[in-house]
């Protein structure tokens, strides 16, 4: 089984297992440099990263942004800070009466079962698999990603990969 960083992509061996099957970890590299230290190193990673990522509160909703986040969620930072994720990445089941996290759907949901997790145990999420249902035009287009989260500081760190549908 082949191990690599879900954050950088590099190669980090080999484990027991089949061998065609990836699993991940987070290397120590970018473990350390995702620390938060008074140099700002975690700050520095986001900005410098190709990956979007969007920073979120223990509530799910968005705190910050990288541009790379912005450019993917097509909506400038300041329309997006302080909303929930869902309505964000322009979720249909965000505009329900209910709202972002509270529809019948959320419960279902792998971006915001991915966030809470990591806000309840700590313990990031490493490449979970995403079917997101999000207004295009008139209607709804079924988009595909990865996730994987990274707990700092009270702020869930989720890292977006885009993946074929």
């Amino acid at each position: 089984m082949k191990i690599v960083c879900a954050w950088c992509g590099e190669d980090k061996g080999e484990k027991d297992g089949p061998h065609d099957v990836v699993t991940h970890t987070i290397c120590g590299a970018c473990l350390e440099f995702m620390k938060i230290t008074e140099d700002g190193n975690f700050l520095k990673y986001i900005t410098i990263t190709p990956n979007p990522i969007v920073m979120l509160d223990k509530t799910g909703k968005v705190t910050g942004a990288n541009a790379a986040a912005v450019k993917y969620l097509g909506k400038p930072l300041s329309t997006i800070s302080g909303i929930p994720c869902g309505n964000a990445f322009g979720c249909i089941y965000s505009r329900l009466p209910e709202g972002c996290g509270n529809t019948m759907h959320c419960y279902a949901c792998a971006v915001r079962k991915a966030v809470m997790k990591t806000h309840e145990t700590g313990e990031p999420v490493v490449n979970a698999k995403v079917m997101l249902n999000v207004a295009k035009n008139a209607g709804a287009e079924q988009v595909h990603f990865t996730v994987s989260t990274y707990l700092s500081r009270g702020i869930v760190y989720l890292r977006i990969e885009e993946q074929e549908g």
